[in-house]
């Protein structure tokens, strides 16, 4: 009798502490559960966010924010692990006024989701990085959204691993660089270019990007095309407009780019660390500079395009962007039709300029055409022309 009152009362005892210990493991699970809360912004019920950067202010990370239909007139900062989720991308949209980047992300792990994001500051083309949504942190997800009619579209600096999928876009595109306005040039790290992005689509046509392939053809209708570490890539007969930077080459060799139209754009025809690649026989016109060779794009061959009516720059060599040669070009009606920071031993020959000096007065047309160069931001004198210019543009065919 006393073994088992004795074993009863163990057995009690044993229960007692594991239930005590049991209770804080519940009530962590409970904590665990109430961390991720769910912030209401519009709407008609009660505790709703009139703003949604009021929301986010007071949002925790792991935070969900979640925005009901309507306009919302703000330039928002995201800068802790959130979701922000909009109730309709048709319905839920966000307009930045024309002010600023529309959303800015300085954090990682965020998610933008279901929204239409429009009205970045355009004021000002020269900032020409200011964007619908603007990334400055590493692994972020921008998902089935609504992305139109900003300065650029997607911009990300110095960033890798951002998820882009299943977005619309109008007017407007993605943008991946080094660097926005600085005057000294951070190194370029490949990167800054290795993302997840597809499904996307630019003025109904596809969104492409292309990591680590050799030897393909482009389709002859895309919206953009983000190529890096690419080989003997071929792009013709290609009409592009109404994007950003429409053709990004990154590390891309051996690459042609011929027959095609490229215009309107609020970016431009860029290399970045590319060499040995042909751009022949094309139309850029309307951009923001026609062509852009930057951080040592050498070896290139750029020949008989038009390239005309740019808002800056025809043609730009940049940072050791050497021994390019640029061949029976016209350029026309651009700020400045050619230009060159920082690059040297570049070849021009026989080209159309319109602001040649020859053709202005025939008495002296045996003067070179002078490309103006600058160095640590300043201008010095020409060390590069073309010593044959031509007196009419060419046909290009």
């Amino acid at each position: 009798m006393k073994n088992n009152l004795l074993r009863g009362t163990i057995l009690i005892i044993i229960l007692l502490i594991m239930e005590i210990s049991f209770i804080p493991c519940i009530n962590s699970n409970i904590n665990n559960q109430s961390a991720a809360n769910k912030l209401n912004v519009g709407g008609n019920g009660s505790g709703s966010y009139f703003s949604i950067q009021d929301a986010i202010d007071n949002a925790k990370p792991g935070d969900t924010v979640f925005v009901y239909n309507g306009i919302y007139h703000e330039n928002i900062i995201i800068d802790k692990s959130i979701k922000l989720h909009g109730e309709s991308k048709h319905h839920t949209i966000i307009d930045g006024m024309r002010k600023n980047d529309t959303i800015t992300i300085n954090t990682e792990d965020a998610t933008i989701y279901n929204f239409t994001i429009t009205n970045s500051s355009q004021n000002d083309k020269t900032k020409w990085w200011k964007s619908g949504i603007r990334i400055t942190r590493p692994n972020n997800t921008i998902t089935d959204n609504i992305i139109k009619d900003n300065l650029l579209g997607i911009f990300g600096k110095q960033v890798s691993n951002i998820t882009i999928c299943n977005n619309i876009f109008y007017n407007d595109s993605v943008t991946f660089y080094p660097y926005e306005g600085e005057e000294d040039r951070p190194t370029l790290e490949n990167k800054y270019f290795v993302h997840n992005i597809y499904n996307n689509t630019i003025n109904g046509k596809t969104l492409l990007y292309h990591l680590n392939q050799d030897n393909f053809e482009i389709p002859s209708t895309f919206g953009q095309i983000i190529a890096v570490n690419c080989t003997r890539m071929k792009i013709q007969n290609v009409t592009i407009s109404n994007a950003d930077f429409m053709i990004l080459m990154v590390s891309c060799s051996n690459c042609t780019i011929e027959n095609s139209y490229i215009h309107t754009n609020d970016g431009t025809l860029t290399l970045l660390n590319s060499n040995n690649n042909n751009i022949r026989y094309n139309y850029i016109i309307n951009n923001f500079h026609g062509i852009l060779l930057d951080y040592n794009s050498c070896n290139n061959m750029i020949y008989k395009n038009n390239v005309s009516n740019n808002l800056f720059c025809g043609i730009i060599c940049e940072f050791y962007s050497d021994n390019n040669l640029i061949q029976f070009n016209s350029f026309q009606n651009n700020k400045r039709n050619g230009y060159i920071i920082k690059s040297f031993h570049n070849k021009w020959q026989e080209n159309y300029w319109d602001n040649w000096v020859g053709i202005r007065y025939e008495s002296l047309d045996f003067l070179p055409k002078m490309i103006l160069c600058s160095i640590n931001n300043k201008l010095i004198l020409p060390i590069n022309f073309d010593w044959n210019p031509v007196k009419e543009p060419y046909i290009v065919t």
